[in-house]
């Protein structure tokens, strides 16, 4: 299985033997995990938006609304 750039299925792949009458009919899969990349912006006093500062980590975590 393959998704967009940086997405993680699980199983990956499945293995077919279509020499021994194996079908496509039920396959499976789950999306288990995916990468964010983003940058980082500030607005300066003028309003104008200019990169980010070097370094800065972000954590996302599971919460609630």
């Amino acid at each position: 299985m393959k998704g967009p750039i940086g997405s993680l299925f699980e199983p990956s792949e499945y293995k077919i033997n279509i020499k021994q009458g194996n079908t496509c009919d039920d396959l499976s899969f789950k999306l288990k995990g995916f990468l964010l990349t983003l940058e980082t912006k500030i607005k300066n006093a003028d309003g104008n938006l200019n990169k980010g500062p070097i370094g800065l980590q972000i954590q996302l975590k599971k919460g609630s609304l």
